[in-house]
């Protein structure tokens, strides 16, 4: 019998999010190495089958769920001491790991990854998935977060961890911690598997748009720093004549969904909160996706699934970016997250439908041949 790789993640599927999503694909890709896998979370997932219909969570994936308080607008987990926590951590002890991934280095259960580690006689894999502080956009919180964040990270210097990020830029701003690392474990994505579970929903039908009207999409948490509002208040500015042949699908769930439930403009439409099959559908129907997000992020997985959708992106400078689009025959990365810089971006794909096709050709092709899963879960097993 194989030993399992243990993956520590502060969140796990059914939520869903960059990091749900990376900790998922990257243990189906182990378990089709022939491994098992069991992954410990903060969310206490008890019925594992809610998210099979739409993720099909793989036999040899086992979840162990750490009861948790959600802390910060459910963005920070904080464990639990209780007896359903004394039954995680004996079935733990009782796993003789093949190898121990953590994934971030600030919560928690990142630090019990790492003694965990530790006690096994292994070296972590710590993955990070940043480029900047953790932010609530607060004044008064960053700062305390900012010092939080680094006190956990040297906490963690003093395991010997192998320490790497999911995206060139991640590894630079490990340096400002006092890490240094070359290696890098690209989110990636399984481009044919995310196509083709796209559900048979028409978003262009179902929103009565024309067939020439060009659709700008939004997925993604929507917290301030991702920047949707942005996004609106930016295809809202264009010239009337081009504004009628525009328009804006957002999906997604958080603090700005109310704003955009309540926003009376016909060329703004917020579909609400899509499982990842309507997600497929609505990006194979969308002509432009901006992301123009100024969050810590790490590599966004939208940016990968728009593009392996055969959609043309423009996205912000943030963690990644430059990997997925790396010139402007790629896409468009802007050099301010601004309305007016946003607008100017749009203009030029709309004002050139066959720049629009390139970029999208370009970047389709680019993703699928250099973010795949294989190789970041080999990256992963290499990793020394």
């Amino acid at each position: 019998m194989t030993r399992p790789y243990v993956i520590f993640s502060p969140f796990f599927v059914p939520h869903l999010g960059g990091v749900e999503i990376y900790n998922f694909n990257l243990a189906k890709a182990l378990i089709a190495k022939g491994g098992s896998v069991v992954v410990v979370t903060s969310q206490d997932v008890k019925r594992p089958s809610q998210a099979a219909d739409d993720l099909k969570m793989p036999e040899s994936l086992k979840i162990l769920g750490m009861p948790s308080h959600f802390l910060l607008n459910d963005r920070f987990p904080l464990p639990a001491r209780n007896s359903q926590r004394k039954k995680v951590l004996e079935e733990l002890a009782s796993i003789n790991p093949e190898k121990v991934v953590v994934n971030t280095r600030y919560y928690p259960l990142s630090l019990l990854g790492m003694r965990y580690a530790a006690e096994k006689g292994q070296r972590a894999v710590v993955i990070d998935h940043s480029t900047s502080y953790l932010t609530v956009s607060n004044p008064l919180l960053d700062p305390i977060i900012n010092f939080y964040e680094r006190l956990v990270t040297n906490k963690g210097k003093r395991y010997d961890n192998i320490y790497g990020c999911v995206s060139k830029q991640g590894c630079e701003w490990l340096r400002s911690f006092g890490i240094t690392t070359e290696q890098v474990f690209h989110n990636a994505i399984n481009g044919a598997e995310f196509t083709e579970q796209a559900s048979s929903r028409s978003f262009r039908r179902e929103l009565a748009l024309a067939p020439d009207d060009l659709v700008v999409a939004f997925t993604g948490r929507l917290l301030k720093e991702k920047g949707v509002l942005r996004v609106v208040s930016a295809i809202e500015s264009l010239p009337s004549t081009v504004q009628n042949h525009v328009h804006v699908v957002v999906a997604g769930d958080g603090p700005e969904a109310s704003t955009l439930q309540h926003h009376d403009n016909p060329h703004i439409h917020y579909v609400g909160s899509l499982n990842r099959g309507d997600i497929a559908a609505l990006l194979l129907e969308t002509d432009l996706f901006c992301f123009p997000s100024t969050y810590p992020e790490g590599l966004p997985t939208s940016l990968l699934e728009a593009a392996v959708c055969h959609t043309a992106i423009i996205t912000s400078n943030c963690g990644g970016a430059r990997e997925v689009v790396p010139s402007s025959d790629y896409g468009i990365v802007l050099e301010s997250t601004d309305a007016a810089h946003i607008q100017k971006a749009v203009m030029a794909f709309v004002s050139d439908p066959s720049y629009r096709q390139t970029c999208a050709a370009n970047v389709k092709a680019h993703v699928l041949e250099h973010f795949t899963w294989d190789s970041t879960a080999q990256a992963i097993l290499d990793a020394k």
